[in-house]
């Protein structure tokens, strides 16, 4: 399997993972396609050991600053359903007792 046929299969199986391609045998429209199928990075062999660990903790925060994102999101809809239900006309106006 090719490693362009790999990212395929990793993005229909897992759409969120972060892909970092490495090859030996990197052209330009390789790397245009592997960006636009979504691979974060493309690394060429033979790669600096020190760029190629920089690269993963870019993708590591890029991962973690998504899944703060959508953390949030979930809070926020949690607010403002909380905010709705205490918001109700029923919960504004009461009932006085005769």
């Amino acid at each position: 399997m090719a490693g362009i046929d790999l990212l395929r299969a990793a993005r229909e199986f897992r759409p969120e993972v972060e892909v970092i391609m490495m090859t030996a045998f990197a052209n330009v429209e390789t790397a245009r396609e592997a960006f636009l199928l979504g691979a974060y990075d493309f690394v060429q062999k033979p790669f600096d050991n020190d760029l190629l660990k920089e690269t993963v903790a870019r993708a590591l925060a890029k991962i973690s600053l998504v899944k703060e994102k959508e953390a949030l999101v979930e809070e926020n809809k949690a607010l403002i359903q909380g905010q709705r239900s205490r918001g109700k006309l029923g919960n504004i106006i009461g009932e006085a007792s005769e």
